[in-house]
């Protein structure tokens, strides 16, 4: 019976000073890449009170901030900050135009409004 109890100890003893192990994971790897994109640009005359519609192909990169759960948009030779809220795009630090969501991490609906007349929407998938 000693022996029994003492068996007990020694195996309880050893499992609950095993380092428990975690593995970190940065969820915003899941979106980081290139994509390749139709963008579809409308530009507003307010004379003539008519809207161009441009629409062509190119690709935007998405890559890690330093900061928590932040990416960085590369479009157009422009860097834009987005935070991600889910699979929501918000503008970073808030007040920027732009915004728009991810779709199983491997395709984008992104919008970018440039001013009150121009605005690009980029509709991608990751390549």
């Amino acid at each position: 019976m000693k022996k029994f109890i003492l068996l007990v100890i020694i195996i309880l003893g050893n499992t609950s000073f095993k380092e428990k192990s975690y593995i970190l994971t940065d969820f915003r790897d899941a979106f980081i890449g290139n994509y390749s994109c139709k963008i579809i640009c409308s530009e507003s005359n307010f004379q003539t009170k008519k809207i161009d519609y441009i629409s062509y192909n190119s690709s935007i990169a998405i890559s890690k901030d330093i900061q928590d759960s932040v990416l960085d948009i590369y479009v157009e030779n422009v860097i834009l900050k987005i935070k991600l809220d889910g699979k929501y795009i918000q503008a970073y630090p808030k007040g920027g135009h732009y915004g728009g969501n991810f779709f199983s991490s491997d395709s984008i609906d992104f919008r970018n409004v440039q001013s009150r007349a121009h605005s690009c929407r980029y509709l991608g998938k990751k390549q």
